[in-house]
């Protein structure tokens, strides 16, 4: 590693995490950060992870992010109490992400830098760094991050060690697919997805996939079958070894936390004998739960809002549409040239499409851009690749032309992220109005995800006016702000009387109230022009018609 590779991993790490240190003490918990907090203490505590495997979470992000809350309340006796010290709790934990984000830094680098050269590696940190869907995520105790990074550090080892001797072959990319596992469920997923397109990559680098492609049809599937029998069979192995060292860390025993999960999918007939033969079992693996649920509830999948369209379980235009609003338009941008870079261009866009369809049938819960940062990732390090690939191939003078234009569409990302600060999770790109009006075609953790209650204190504090807030969230503080919800208080509550409104944007411009009192207050709600609004929340000057 050269000292200016050194220099740009420094310079961008360092001011990043000042960046997401900063912005997680100005935010309130979003809404997965409380149990998250709450289930890894409760882990330390009692040594018992069942809580996060019932609701389908792998441990590792929430199990490392409360470890020094739990060393802090080892010195002092004192136990935390999320009532009276969510402030603290979340600064500690959020603080830990940056572990992560660095490790996605360093391995973007590595990425980069193997398929591109050194350049290539220094933007790949540069764009990773000024992204600011990262930098959102890398500033809060949610387990999206660690996912990305650890899934990035697995897939680099996979293909490092494909033609090297078993250890490195297998052995290293076996704890790290474990490793990568615990980090989040959806790693059974993205995990083959990502060896298969290494491997694909591997034969084509060394000939073996065009030599196979020759001759007539069965003995191209002959000669094909010859060539991924050694990557089938250490893939397996690598699949199989690190899903079993994942579940022998979750432990077993199932229990009385299991049986909402085995409730509900014993609600579908075809699940039904199988429930009641793994409901039997007195030591079943803990860590089968949390992926059945995962299974499970992708297949249920998760009420969506985007451009005005509401679905119950899931758009199938979400993802393409979805980047378009929230990447920065400086990537989509280099992503447009760098098409136009050295090697074949039909191949890579057809590659693309592709992805992207196999990505619209596979992502069923589809409640934000996090869920596609893994994906993401890989795409920042493609684009930095061949951004390089593309000012290689010009001449000097146009050369010099393009790395201006360079440098001014990085100036253009660090600008939109200090504009962005510090509640990136809003992020809407100006294709599709900026981010103040992004809550009219995103929602959920995309722009609101109950992080905004902070914000909202101050507007109240300044303006002194009784307010009622409906959100989703469990910020126990500010008790000034009373807490409303119109499917438990009625669309009448005497206590709204004389009070302003807040609702947060995910529920007036989401898909969450599918009926009832809830239905009836956000239609209206739709209808009527805010008084006032805070980033998350808008106010209405009347609770009540």
């Amino acid at each position: 590693m050269q000292g200016a590779d050194w220099l740009v991993l420094l310079v961008v790490g360092l001011l990043s995490s000042v960046w997401c240190l900063t912005a997680a003490r100005q935010l309130g918990p979003t809404f997965d950060e409380p149990f998250y907090l709450e289930a890894g203490l409760d882990f330390w505590r009692t040594g018992n992870p069942r809580a996060l495997l019932a609701a389908g979470t792998m441990p590792l992000a929430p199990h490392l992010q409360t470890l020094p809350l739990y060393v802090i309340e080892r010195v002092t006796g004192r136990p935390w109490l999320w009532s009276e010290d969510v402030a603290t709790m979340l600064v500690v934990a959020r603080s830990v992400t940056l572990l992560f984000w660095w490790v996605l830094l360093f391995y973007a680098w590595r990425w980069g830098r193997d398929l591109g050269g050194a350049w290539a590696g220094r933007l790949s940190v540069v764009l990773l760094g000024l992204e600011p869907n990262f930098l959102a995520h890398a500033g809060l105790a949610t387990t999206d991050l660690c996912l990305a990074a650890f899934l990035m550090v697995f897939l680099f080892h996979f293909r490092a060690g494909r033609d090297r001797r078993w250890g490195w072959r297998v052995g290293v990319p076996t704890v790290l697919f474990a490793v990568a596992l615990l980090a989040k469920a959806s790693t059974v997923v993205f995990g083959p997805i990502g060896m298969l397109i290494i491997e694909l990559e591997h034969l084509a680098r060394n000939g073996s996939l065009g030599r196979a492609w020759n001759g007539r049809w069965p003995d191209r599937a002959m000669a094909l079958w010859r060539q991924s029998r050694p990557f089938l069979r250490d893939g397996a192995m690598v699949c199989g070894a690190g899903l079993l060292l994942a579940v022998a860390y979750c432990g077993s025993g199932g229990g009385p936390s299991f049986q909402g999960t085995l409730a509900r999918m014993s609600e579908d007939h075809l699940l039904r004998p199988v429930v009641a033969w793994v409901g039997g079992l007195p030591l079943f693996p803990n860590g089968f739960y949390a992926l059945w649920f995962q299974i499970d509830h992708s297949r249920v999948g998760q009420p969506v809002y985007l451009l005005g369209y509401e679905s119950a379980r899931a758009l199938w235009f979400y993802v393409p549409v979805l980047l378009t609003i929230k990447l920065p338009l400086v990537l989509l941008g280099l992503f447009a040239l760098s098409l136009c870079a050295p090697r074949p261009r039909i191949r890579t866009l057809l590659a693309a499409c592709g992805f992207l369809i196999l990505m619209m049938v596979l992502v069923q819960v589809q409640t934000g851009i996090r869920f596609l940062l893994p994906i993401l990732g890989f795409v920042v390090v493609w684009i930095a690749v061949r951004t390089v690939a593309l000012l290689r191939a010009l001449s000097k003078r146009p050369q010099a032309v393009g790395v201006g234009v360079l440098v001014a569409m990085l100036g253009w990302l660090v600008a939109g992220n200090l504009r962005a600060w510090p509640d990136a999770l809003r992020y809407t790109n100006e294709l599709w109005g900026g981010t103040d009006r992004g809550y009219l075609v995103v929602s959920d953790s995309n722009y609101d995800w109950g992080q905004g209650l902070p914000d909202l204190a101050r507007w109240q504090r300044q303006h002194g006016t009784p307010v009622a807030v409906w959100y989703f969230g469990t910020d126990p503080r500010y008790p000034d702000l009373l807490r409303y919800d119109p499917r438990r208080d009625g669309l009448d509550a005497p206590a709204l009387k004389g009070r302003s409104l807040a609702v947060s944007t995910s529920i007036v411009y989401g898909a969450y109230m599918t009926g009832g009192p809830g239905r009836e207050l956000m239609t209206r709600l739709r209808q009527q022009q805010p008084s006032a609004r805070t980033r998350t929340f808008l106010i209405f000057d009347e609770a009540q018609p």
